[in-house]
């Protein structure tokens, strides 16, 4: 296995820029702003419709001022509710997204240093990983140094057992699976930027299919997407339940 850099390049940026801090920090405030407008919302209607039926239940035992009268005053209890709430929330947010420890800070160091890591990997066997929840398609590569590479994703349909993986990988200029792999990705965050296959065709020697939960369930204990698991093969695919069935 070699190791070497690249300049980061368009495509690479736009893939990180989700991830930075100015990304975070926008979504931040717009879901700020979602949240406080239904709370202010669903705090205003119930607290009027709780006035008017105590106006109705108790107005004839002492006098209950009425909805109109006091509107105003339960706009602005309910906006300040609802702010508070909403607020306590994004600032805890806001915090963790500008920790230096926090995913943001490494991604904005990547965009910043504008260098990504390339391995150069040789791949002596895949097993193609049967989609659960629309997750994708995913592959278990398993590297010459006996560490087994998991990538998953909607992206890599178009190199799936299901369509003619070959015919369309040489269409797109990138040959996968492949007995040579170019991965990239950013070297402080970790982010995944791409796989590129260099060699010659691999196809993969089974279906691993999901005994348990997919990449998309909290309970899910397989391999760590878009990521170097211990290997081999063989062990993995034992340990995280999988059904291997020959292709």
């Amino acid at each position: 296995m070699a190791i070497s850099e690249r300049v980061l390049n368009p495509s690479d940026r736009e893939i990180l820029r989700p991830y930075s801090t100015a990304d975070a920090k926008r979504r931040n405030y717009l879901s700020f702003s979602v949240i406080s407008f239904m709370l202010f919302a669903a705090l205003f209607v119930t607290v009027g419709l709780l006035w008017e039926l105590f106006s109705w239940l108790f107005s004839w035992l002492f006098s209950w001022p009425d909805f109109e009268e006091a509107e105003w005053w339960l706009f602005a209890a309910s906006a300040l509710a609802s702010f508070g709430v909403s607020g306590r929330w994004a600032f805890a947010e806001h915090k963790l997204i500008t920790s230096t420890k926090g995913v943001a800070a490494l991604v904005d160091e990547d965009l910043k240093n504008g260098v990504a890591i390339i391995e150069h990997l040789e791949v002596v066997a895949v097993s193609e990983v049967e989609e659960v929840d629309d997750e994708g398609a995913g592959f278990l590569l398993e590297l010459k140094d006996g560490r087994v590479l998991f990538l998953i994703g909607q992206h890599l349909y178009p190199f799936s057992l299901s369509v003619d993986p070959e015919e369309k990988a040489e269409a797109e200029g990138n040959v996968f699976p492949s007995d040579k792999l170019d991965f990239s990705y950013a070297p402080k965050s970790g982010v995944v930027l791409d796989a590129v296959g260099k060699g010659s065709y691999l196809k993969p020697r089974s279906w691993a299919r999901w005994q348990g939960d997919g990449p998309r369930s909290k309970h899910y204990k397989g391999p760590t997407p878009d990521s170097f698991n211990e290997g081999p093969l063989d062990e993995l695919i034992e340990r995280c339940g999988f059904l291997e069935v020959p292709v």
